[in-house]
């Protein structure tokens, strides 16, 4: 299965959401993204890359979407669980047949 992602950074937010369509967000933008039929159009180019089986299953409409961001937060747990919450709320990210949610935080060592 081919499973399609958005990566966003920031250096003091938590960017899981946003609007769908939008660029501030990792669910905003990969729900744009598929409203779109973005995830559609290289297609052809992904046969070769992942293999006859992936886009056979992209043409039946069997993918997934990777939600990646980094956390700014004194309580991680608690931005992934907002995350998986606010990811139900988007009407495209829905057909995707699995959501991965990656939350990144790091922790600023002093020399």
């Amino acid at each position: 299965m081919i499973n399609f992602g958005e990566a966003k950074f920031s250096a003091t937010a938590n960017p899981y959401g946003g609007l769908s369509g939008g660029k501030t967000g990792a669910g905003g933008q990969a729900d744009g993204f598929i409203l779109k039929q973005k995830h559609l159009m290289d297609g052809v180019h992904l046969g070769t890359l992942a293999g006859e089986d992936a886009a056979m299953n992209l043409d039946k409409d069997l993918f997934g979407v990777v939600l990646a961001f980094s956390i700014n937060s004194m309580n991680p747990l608690a931005i992934l669980k907002n995350a998986l919450e606010h990811s139900t709320t988007y009407e495209h990210l829905k057909k995707a047949t699995n959501i991965y949610i990656v939350g990144v935080s790091y922790e600023l060592k002093a020399d």
